[in-house]
Formats: C-alpha cells, structure tokens, sequence
C-alpha cells in the first residue's frame, strides 16, 4: 500500500524516492543507508523495508516536514509473530540468507531445519536458547519496536519503553493498526489528500498455513518475549481510536462503504477476467468494454 502510493506520485512526479538499503538493515536507518538510493535535499519521499532512527530521521525529515507525511502500520503482535515465522521458513531459500536470512533464527532456536516445525516448539525453546547473538534474533522477541528503533535491551522496561512510544507518537503522523485496517485507510487518503485507488493493492506473499493454539504455558512465554509490542499495540490503538473520534462520524460512514466495495471486489473482479479471457481469445466481442475491464482488472473498483 505505502510503496504503491509513494511510487504512483513519484513517477508522476519525479520526485527521487529512497529505496531498499541492502546491507543496512537489521541497523538503524542513518547517514550510510543511502547508497543504491538517490538522496535529495530536502528528502521527499521513502519506502520499502528500513528500521526507523529516531535520532537521525526525523532531522533529515524536518527540513521539509511541512510537505512530508510519516506513516506507517504495525499488527496484532502474535499475528505477526505467527505470520513471520511462516513467512521465513523456507527450506529452499536457506542457501540465499542476504537480506532475509531463510529459517532463522528458527533454525537456530531448534537446532535442525524449521521445516515441518510447529510454532509451538520455537515458542517452547525460546526461554533456555533465545539470546541477542542468533540470526535475525528480532524475528520472535519485539520484531515491530525493534524496527520501529527502540533497543532491543531495554524492551522489558516498560518506563523506557513508554517513553519511546510517546516520542514516536509525535514523530508518526499516523500509525494505522491491521485489526482497523480500513478505518486507518479513510484517516489515511485524507491527511494525503488522495483518492483510494491510490491506496488500493492486491494482497501479496499469502500462504495458507495451519494456525496451532498455543497452551497458557506458551502463550505466557509468547508474552515475556513480546512485552514491547504488545505495551505499543495497546499505545497505538488509544491512539487511532482517539484520531478516528477527532475525524468524526465521516470516518465510520466512509469505512462503512469502503467496506462494501471491498467485498463486492472480488465477485466483479473474477466476472470481469472471465470475461476479458474470452475477449483476448475472441470469443466475444469486446471492444466496447475492454477500457472497463482493464480499469477493474488493475487499478480497482474504487
């Protein structure tokens, strides 16, 4: 969502858009991470996967912070812990680790391939073979706070830990919040003053995986180690209630029928490149409607 927009008005706008970091990332974002990027004066737009510094950044984004928005989106903190580990647990890219490391630091918490692994079992082996020294460590303890910059070393301090969050809060002029996805999208297309096509994007990267339930015992562990995220997801989701009531009863009626064509989507999609298949292999005649079928096809309904 954040990439299509930035790059649908940068395009038009040839505006320079910093992009992947390479090498950079697990580190903060600063002065070195621009390399492979173009670096302009004032910044005007960045995307793509960084972790935030909240020393450096917001200097660079204050010379033009009249123009520029900063927004990002974080999820329930074990759906994402559960997402990742499902993500990453690819055997057949272990040999390609770069930037994304494959199986890890599953692999290392085990002690074999993750492969045919349960949640449960890297949930169990965390408390005797979790520590800061293994392969993406970040991955199953605070990954959001950790790359949101907060020190991975303090995140069982929850005094530390609140006072980051309040300094992100001024820095980030929204932070929308997966479980209120399209509430977060209404408040969204108007701080940027767009339409929602801008912020349309198919679903990318979906698996289909089992989802184990986890017993007390785990669930607790599962706690211990994510105590920051789920201190900022309760932060931030005072947060956007408190900028969706500001925004007013607008937000729920545009949430509402945003909704409706979302769900509506799928049936008018399918329909639509049934169709268009027919009007590619001349079938049907399609010349009239082959504008409208492209449009549904791949820019959205909205």
């Amino acid at each position: 969502m954040t990439e299509k927009y930035l790059f649908s008005i940068g395009v038009k706008s040839e505006l320079p858009i910093a992009g992947p970091q390479g090498g950079c990332f697990p580190a903060k974002f600063d002065e070195r991470c621009w390399a492979g990027s173009k670096r302009s004066e004032p910044v005007q737009a960045m995307t793509f996967h960084f972790r935030w510094n909240m020393e450096y950044l917001p200097a660079v984004l204050n010379k033009n912070r009249r123009r520029v928005k900063i927004f990002t989106s974080i999820r329930d903190p074990f759906a994402v812990f559960r997402s990742t580990m499902n993500f990453f647990n690819r055997e057949e890219m272990v040999n390609t680790c770069q930037f994304a490391c494959w199986e890890e630091p599953y692999r290392s918490l085990l002690g074999k391939s993750p492969k045919n692994a349960t949640l449960n079992e890297v949930i169990e082996s965390m408390p005797e073979k979790f520590n800061f020294g293994l392969p993406q460590f970040f991955r199953v303890s605070n990954m959001q706070s950790f790359e949101l910059g907060l020190s991975h070393a303090r995140m069982n301090d929850s005094k530390y830990v609140a006072e980051k969050l309040l300094k992100l809060e001024k820095q980030y002029d929204l932070v929308i919040l997966a479980e209120y996805f399209i509430e977060g999208i209404v408040l969204l297309k108007h701080m940027l003053c767009c339409e929602y096509v801008d912020l349309f994007i198919e679903n990318k990267n979906v698996r289909e995986y089992e989802k184990s339930e986890l017993t007390a015992k785990q669930m607790q562990i599962f706690k211990d180690f994510h105590q920051a995220d789920l201190q900022m997801y309760k932060f931030f989701e005072k947060s956007l209630r408190r900028k969706i009531q500001a925004f007013g009863k607008e937000v729920s009626f545009e949430s509402f029928v945003l909704l409706l064509i979302l769900k509506n989507f799928e049936k008018e999609k399918q329909l639509a490149l049934e169709t268009f298949r027919k009007c590619e292999a001349k079938e049907l005649d399609c010349s009239l409607t082959r504008k409208r079928f492209r449009k549904i096809l791949f820019r959205g309904p909205l």
